[in-house]
């Protein structure tokens, strides 16, 4: 496994039968815990805020919750594949974390993150994790 060297401590809670929510980006929608993600840096741009236990292994069948589309580095989009540049996760103990993966289904062929509660994470233009992220899992 490859470890990308972002790393931003706190923790989760458990917060049980919730689901993603495709509105505006809003963590007072989940009951405890929760993340959300924004196709632009600086957490701005269309966001897609995901409650705890909700786990999206697959982020080209997740369209985006906002009208436009994103551009991402090889192709213009309208699903959350590869569009990802920020994140911020809300609440929680240490017990529980975000990992966001390159490649779909959680593998960890080519890289891979994890937030802990209460974090944040910029993925700046051009760096590995800009535009990379397709599929993300609470662990």
């Amino acid at each position: 496994m490859k470890l990308l060297g972002l790393l931003v401590l706190v923790g989760l809670v458990f917060c049980p039968n919730v689901t993603a929510s495709v509105a505006a980006a809003d963590p007072d929608s989940c009951s405890q815990m929760s993340y959300t993600v924004w196709e632009n840096t600086n957490y701005t741009g269309d966001g897609l805020h995901v409650c705890y236990n909700v786990n999206l292994p697959d982020l080209s069948k997740v369209t985006h919750t906002q009208a436009g589309i994103c551009y991402a580095p090889f192709k213009a989009q309208d699903t959350w594949d590869d569009c990802i540049n920020s994140v911020r996760s809300y609440l929680g103990s240490e017990n529980h974390a975000v990992c966001l993966y390159v490649d779909r289904n959680y593998s960890t062929a080519h890289g891979w993150t994890i937030l802990f509660a209460g974090g944040q994470l910029n993925f700046p233009i051009g760096t590995t994790m800009s535009d990379s992220i397709s599929s993300i899992k609470w662990c």
